[in-house]
């Protein structure tokens, strides 16, 4: 793992480096960001993701909400922490996952190239994002890099049979302040149902502190997935109806953690149950290795 971060600094760091230390992330959340992609190559997606999921730990449980891009530190050494490294890489993979893997990497190819033997601002990759893909990035690079704290979200799910429609209430309950905002994002939501393969997924644009969400469906789904494909930075608090519960712990492999959380903070003799069989079972090390943890905290 050390290896593949520092053997990413010969492009973010040596090749390019940045301008002060207030954009220290452009060098180690690069470098973190292209250890997790090492992962995916070397063993695979839930490898990565999983990397994902342990950097976000540290991310998330932060208390201050200092923003990425920093100009009040004292000593350099105030820098090195978790702004620049984990969330730095997740600021990286929002970006990644909005432009896809493709025009990412002509982007940041481009970026590199541009600024070779050369020092950079945030500035400067907001720019190459901009003219590569077309998009304005002004608000997405504000409200993660610029100001502090990440997304705090309470969804609650709710199913009408007579309209046939699946409602999600999303609630942001983060504490805001002059360095903490309303955040503005895409949330992705996939809808499972019984006898069928294929799911039907949406995207809704949040940027309240509370909203309803409607979606027509065929029928009732068997199973809600918020942020499938692990691409949103967030403290989510979502607690599905039981049986979606035990039927996600068939899902994947970031639905899987979840369902085991959630039936961690649970103390009953079938919670215990499922959590029994994802430990002996379950095929990801870091889902079991998350059972276990479950059952010790519940002793």
């Amino acid at each position: 793992w050390l290896d593949a971060h520092e053997t990413a600094h010969q492009w973010f760091g040596d090749l390019v480096t940045c301008r002060d230390w207030s954009h220290l992330w452009l060098n180690e959340g690069f470098a973190s960001y292209y250890t997790v992609l090492y992962e995916e190559q070397r063993d695979g997606r839930d490898a990565m993701l999983f990397q994902l999921w342990k950097e976000a730990q540290g991310v998330l449980s932060a208390q201050d909400t200092k923003p990425i891009v920093w100009r009040d530190y004292r000593d350099p050494m105030e820098q090195f922490g978790y702004r620049v490294y984990p969330k730095g890489a997740w600021v990286l993979h929002m970006i990644r996952s909005r432009l896809g893997p493709e025009l990412y990497r002509k982007s940041i190819r481009t970026y590199l190239t541009r600024h070779r033997n050369g020092i950079v601002t945030t500035d400067d990759l907001q720019s190459v994002l901009e003219e590569q893909s077309g998009l304005s990035f002004d608000q997405f690079f504000d409200q993660w890099l610029h100001h502090g704290g990440v997304p705090e979200l309470r969804i609650e799910y709710a199913w009408d049979a007579a309209t046939k429609q699946a409602k999600l209430n999303v609630k942001q309950v983060q504490n805001l302040s002059p360095e903490v905002l309303l955040f503005r994002f895409d949330l992705p939501v996939r809808f499972w149902f019984k006898g069928q393969d294929k799911p039907l997924d949406f995207k809704v644009s949040a940027g309240k502190a509370e909203e309803d969400f409607f979606f027509p469906l065929p029928s009732a789904p068997e199973l809600v997935r918020v942020d499938p494909d692990y691409t949103l930075l967030a403290k989510v608090e979502f607690q599905p109806p039981p049986e979606m519960l035990k039927r996600q712990l068939s899902a994947d492999m970031i639905g899987r953690m979840l369902a085991v959380q959630s039936l961690g903070n649970k103390k009953d003799a079938a919670s215990t149950e499922l959590l029994k069989g994802v430990l002996n079972s379950d095929a990801f090390h870091g889902v079991r290795s998350e059972a276990a943890k479950a059952l010790k905290k519940m002793n």
